[in-house]
């Protein structure tokens, strides 16, 4: 593919993903979520004070409702709401621009690890159109920051290290596959320190970003160490001191959290162990035996058909469910994207070392999702996408290949795929603007900000404010939309769905479809006019 050509279809690739993931993201999905607003809170309050929720200055860590979020995601957020305001597009505005950045990393460092620039490009548009990575590209999820991160930073040290032993005769076409010579030494290009600087820099603020990078990560690192183990000379590895001992300095927070009991709270809180029960009387129900197989469940979950071709994993802020994380008629093409690489050591340009690199990630990336419950989950497996757009990418690859020597077979071949893919991105943005909103608003929390805004607009004329425990961390949505926490003065969050006695002059928001002892207000109900609660004068 001639350069300009190459460059031309990467930047529509790149405009393509930008406009599917800002494109009123504000208004869809149709609500901030309850995390969403405790980032978005946090971050106002970081902008405002320098302090989190708790008081706490410019943390390392946000203790939010004891889940104790990790920053970066949040310090984004800070820095978006200096430029758009407190919005719903500030909290998400940095997961659009992750999203489309991983597709611009996958573009600029494919090619450069040998990959063919069609078969990078193919990988390109499917990582752009695909329902799996739009979908959290449009929501404040901070898995799609590290999926971004962990992408960039694997693939750039991937990239040094195959440039530190490439032939000095090779260097013009290095150079003309967009590889930045940096230095000729004898028969190698050399990457100095500075160079490898970026990729550790990278791969330590992924750790910083979501808790599955935690696991993912260092596990990537370990598999690039081991399958590039021939390159790592002692210069590279000389070179790799300094970057080293700084990302180090780094971890140290990093280090000293996540082995304190706060950074193992969320772990501890959602364990797959909580699930296993025991049973005395069966020599097979030992609780490493069924530990075990509770984990193998888990992680094999995550590579379910049914999840990922058909309804995704039923969580209603995780996908559509009309349709599954992947497009159905990508499925032969990964799966023959698999096969291939498994049968043939190199062909095509693809070299052995990445096509290994992709299988270890593939294998790597639900290991998290396993730990925890519940499952499948397609959040915590998001960094299942890259490997998997590129088998896909090299399946539709070896295809074109095939049939490349039939000029009327190409052309119906590209007419048809094109055809399809078209078709099913407009079926599901039809489902996503159309019908996804109506349906799974109670998974967005849809309804709280009208509560919230009715309640504010009332509390003046009680003597207080009863919240039904159904309101959820309410007090998080009245410090976001609210503006600050002293608004809570005279409103009291019962530990109970209903109060165990009633007083006059008091406003009990309640359980849509209760009943109390007193005058009924009104009924909130969200976008999609669904009841949500009642609100009574007692």
């Amino acid at each position: 593919m001639r350069n300009y050509k190459w460059r031309y279809f990467s930047v529509l690739c790149i405009g393509l993903a930008f406009i599917l993931r800002i494109f009123r993201v504000g208004e869809y999905p149709v609500s901030l979520y309850i995390d969403e607003v405790a980032i978005g809170y946090n971050a106002h309050s970081i902008v405002e004070t320098g302090r989190d929720e708790w008081g706490i200055p410019f943390p390392t860590y946000f203790r939010s409702f004891d889940d104790y979020k990790l920053p970066l995601y949040i310090y984004l957020v800070a820095a978006s709401e200096l430029v758009v305001g407190k919005t719903p597009l500030a909290v998400r505005l940095p997961s659009v621009l992750a999203g489309t950045a991983t597709v611009l990393v996958v573009l600029m460092l494919f090619p450069s690890l040998g990959v063919k620039k069609k078969t990078t490009l193919i990988a390109g548009l499917l990582l752009a159109t695909l329902p799996w990575h739009i979908h959290f590209s449009r929501g404040g999820f901070e898995a799609t920051l590290g999926l971004f991160l962990t992408t960039w930073g694997i693939l750039l040290l991937v990239k040094h290290v195959v440039e530190s032993v490439i032939p000095a005769k090779a260097t013009s076409d290095v150079a003309k596959a967009g590889i930045q010579v940096i230095k000729m030494n004898g028969s190698r290009i050399k990457c100095g320190m500075t160079e490898y600087l970026l990729p550790f820099l990278l791969l330590v603020l992924s750790l910083y970003s979501y808790h599955s990078q935690r696991i993912i990560t260092p596990l990537l690192v370990l598999v690039v160490l081991i399958i590039y183990r021939r390159s790592l000379t002692r210069q590279v590895l000389r070179r790799f001191l300094l970057p080293s001992f700084l990302c180090f300095i780094l971890l140290i927070p990093y280090l000293l959290y996540t082995f304190s009991p706060q950074g193992l709270a969320r772990a501890s809180s959602e364990t797959f162990l909580a699930d296993v029960r025991v049973r005395p009387d069966n020599l097979f129900s030992q609780k490493p035996i069924l530990a075990a197989e509770h984990f193998l469940r888990g992680y094999v979950s995550n590579f379910s058909p049914i999840t990922l071709f058909f309804t995704g994993d039923g969580n209603g802020r995780h996908g559509v469910r009309e349709i599954g994380q992947l497009y159905l008629w990508q499925l032969p093409l990964l799966l023959l994207g698999v096969i291939h690489t498994l049968r043939h050591s190199r062909e095509g340009g693809n070299p052995r070392n990445f096509n290994l690199l992709m299988l270890f990630w593939l294998l790597i990336a639900p290991l998290p999702a396993a730990l925890v419950r519940p499952n499948p989950h397609a959040l915590r497996t998001l960094p299942m996408l890259i490997p998997i757009i590129y088998f896909i990418a090299l399946g539709l690859s070896r295809i074109t290949f095939y049939v490349s020597r039939i000029t009327y077979v190409k052309t119906l071949v590209f007419c048809f795929m094109l055809f399809v893919i078209c078709y099913m991105l407009l079926s599901y943005l039809h489902i996503y603007y159309v019908h996804y909103p109506r349906r799974t608003e109670p998974d967005w929390n849809g309804g709280q900000k009208e509560t919230v805004e009715y309640i504010l607009s009332k509390k003046k004329d009680y003597k207080e404010v009863w919240i039904t425990r159904d309101f959820v961390e309410g007090y998080i949505f009245f410090a976001y939309y609210g503006d600050i926490l002293a608004q809570l003065e005279n409103i009291v969050f019962l530990p109970t769905k209903y109060p165990l006695s009633y007083e006059k002059g008091i406003l009990f928001l309640a359980p849509s479809g209760s009943f109390a002892p007193g005058k009924l207000l009104t009924t909130i109900h969200d976008k999609s006019n669904n009841p949500i609660f009642d609100l009574w004068e007692l």
